[in-house]
């Protein structure tokens, strides 16, 4: 099996000479095209090296634009994430997806809830015409109608999690899903 590995964004490449997969840290989502089993042969140390390559070039492009996260790693003191240790700090526990105060949804307010979700994404949401919702699942039609796919919770614990993905993220997203699938069941 060949495998480039490309760690930095500087162009140094590692390089197998029996290699057919190329993993780039510039695009995690492209990894998706390669099975389970052609990944599972990498070596774990190459590997790894390659997911915390693209750890902290997606940290340092996303720090700034989302700013769920940017405030998240100010609290936390993370400036930069130079192991996979230091990116713990970062992920989103459940709440931050439901953040938003119960009001909005109880006054049907969309401009704030819109403005709320913006904060959890690098799309803007900003431009995105709200005239004439009067229902969540029109504010959700009319989200997805913009590009974004809102995966969202029934609520179970009294407030809906909201959860943006884009139209850019899903078919990565969904490949990976199903190579997920697939290497839990057989």
């Amino acid at each position: 099996m060949n495998v480039a590995l490309k760690t930095d964004t500087h162009g140094a490449t590692k390089t197998d000479k029996h290699a057919s997969i190329s993993l780039l840290p510039t695009h995690p989502g492209s990894w998706t095209q390669y099975s389970f089993e052609e990944v599972f042969k990498l070596g774990r140390k190459d590997v790894e090296d390659l997911q915390l390559a693209a750890m902290q070039l997606r940290f340092d492009q996303l720090k700034n634009g989302v700013a769920a996260l940017d405030r998240l790693a100010k609290k936390q003191g993370v400036t930069r994430i130079d192991s996979f240790a230091d990116a713990l700090p970062l992920f989103f526990d459940h709440r931050v997806y439901k953040s938003y105060p119960l009001t909005i949804i109880e006054n049907r307010d969309f401009a704030k809830l819109t403005s709320w979700l913006n904060r959890l994404t690098l799309h803007d949401l900003s431009k995105m015409d709200l005239s004439g919702l009067t229902t969540l699942d029109e504010w959700l039609d009319r989200l997805e109608n913009y590009g974004m796919l809102i995966g969202h919770s029934t609520g179970t614990t009294g407030k809906l999690s909201f959860i943006p993905r884009s139209r850019v993220e899903w078919p990565a997203w969904h490949a990976s899903y199903r190579q997920a699938s697939r290497a839990a069941t057989g």
